[in-house]
């Protein structure tokens, strides 16, 4: 094995499948045990050994722990500072470090952010910087795992003499610890204690996250999904696979669960919840605050496929004498997406629809004239009972991004942004070239 640490070299790279094993002698040259595993902490990038646990015996195993400060060198053995007389050991209890590399990374699924992917660990590559010895890489490929097995060099030769120039030989198939998130730390509390900030999923976009959920083990699943903000959890939980979104479901409360549909928009939170039983749904609904609580229960009394059940209550309504600078306040202090502030929808004093205008054309605007000044001369609508079909045309028609929804007294009751209408003709299509097949 390369050398790792002796006090006075310089930094070189090993693995820790190289160190697993190795005999243990104290300060006098006697055998104490073998290396089992390395702890380390996470306080800077690269987790750090911190102390080395060591065990003796076969089949009835016992373990110590030995601070890093008491190794002298690690070579073709390890080399205590100390006599093994000092050494207590005990049978193993629950590891007590931040990091067990054995238990918490080796063979775990882990992600790995930078390709939004997960992947599993073969082994782990180490550096030794100083006197610090560090987590610098995690080995995903074929060659670590054949490594850990001690095929490593029959494998190698017998490539090597039928594929020379293999890229097996040549490119080890490493991922830098900065772009990895593990998962496995803590899977009792389903808690995260990593290296790696948490709050790197939010640079994720949710279609990828939702894949890396779905690639995970089930215990991994709730954890990296417990791991993310309020706002990428509802994103994540709106579109996922509905199988996936039942389990994830299944391992939340209620409160925690109402906060999440709390912050999805009105169409998303509707869809979410026709998934869910009568009973659920009056759960949350019951914690949910009330003027929320009653959009999402009139939402809730629309067919799925209908615009009623389609549109969303987030969008910019305004009274038609509305001064062109009041309304630029409103869009600058709403949180709506880009879909749902594109139109501004003017009403009168009973929220009948009067029009429609473009953040464009308010922008252009004279500050102090009447919103109504800016209206289109023409707006689409659609009614609540018009199905996804007529919704569609309507949009492709007039080259719509957005449409209003009304009743039967022309009283605003929502918008369909294009994105819904997409969504449920993909579906549509879907289902039917599933039937044919």
């Amino acid at each position: 094995m390369a050398q790792v640490y002796s006090e006075g070299k310089s930094f070189i790279f090993t693995f820790f499948s190289k160190v697993v094993g190795l005999d243990v002698v104290d300060d006098n040259g006697n055998l104490v045990g073998r290396v089992y595993d390395i702890l380390a902490v996470t306080t800077e990038v690269y987790p750090k050994a911190f102390e080395l646990l060591i065990n003796q015996g076969f089949f009835n195993p016992r373990y110590a722990y030995i601070s890093w400060f008491s190794i002298a060198e690690i070579n073709q053995q390890v080399r205590l500072k100390i006599n093994g007389k000092n050494l207590k050991f005990t049978k193993l209890k629950e590891l007590k470090a931040e990091i067990s590399l054995r238990r918490d990374i080796l063979d775990q699924q882990v992600v790995d952010t930078f390709n939004r992917r997960v992947v599993r660990v073969n082994d782990l590559h180490l550096l030794k910087v100083g006197t610090d010895l560090m987590v610098a890489h995690i080995d995903i490929g074929m060659r670590g795992l054949m490594r850990r097995l001690n095929f490593d060099k029959f494998i190698d030769f017998v490539i090597s003499i039928f594929v020379r120039e293999s890229p097996y030989l040549k490119k080890e198939n490493f991922i830098s610890w900065k772009n990895v998130q593990i998962l496995s730390v803590n899977p009792a509390s389903h808690s995260l204690k990593v290296g790696v900030p948490a709050h790197q999923f939010s640079n994720i976009h949710p279609a990828d996250l939702q894949e890396i959920i779905k690639d995970l083990d089930p215990k991994e699943k709730l954890t990296l999904f417990k791991a993310l903000d309020l706002e990428t959890k509802s994103k994540v939980l709106a579109d996922i696979d509905i199988e996936t979104q039942k389990f994830l479901i299944h391992g939340m409360d209620i409160q925690e669960l109402a906060k999440i549909i709390a912050t999805m928009p009105s169409d998303e939170a509707t869809d979410f919840l026709f998934q869910l039983s009568k009973e659920t749904v009056n759960q949350l609904l019951n914690i949910i605050e009330t003027s929320r609580a009653k959009k999402l229960s009139t939402l809730l009394g629309y067919a799925s496929d209908t615009a009623g059940g389609l549109m969303t209550a987030e969008y910019i309504a305004v009274p038609e004498t509305t001064l062109v600078s009041d309304v630029l306040k409103k869009v600058i202090e709403s949180n709506l997406t880009s879909e749902a502030i594109y139109y501004i929808y003017i009403v009168d004093e009973k929220n009948h629809f009067v029009g429609r205008t473009t953040l464009k054309r308010v922008l252009a605007a004279n500050s102090n004239e009447p919103v109504n000044k800016t209206a289109l001369p023409k707006s689409a609508v659609v009614h609540l009972d018009d199905n996804v079909k007529e919704v569609a045309f309507l949009m492709e028609k007039y080259r719509l991004f957005a449409l209003p929804v009304i009743d039967n007294e022309r009283v605003l009751q929502g918008i369909i942004t294009i994105d819904d209408i997409l969504e449920q003709l993909l579906a549509l299509v879907w289902r039917r070239w599933r039937h044919k097949r």
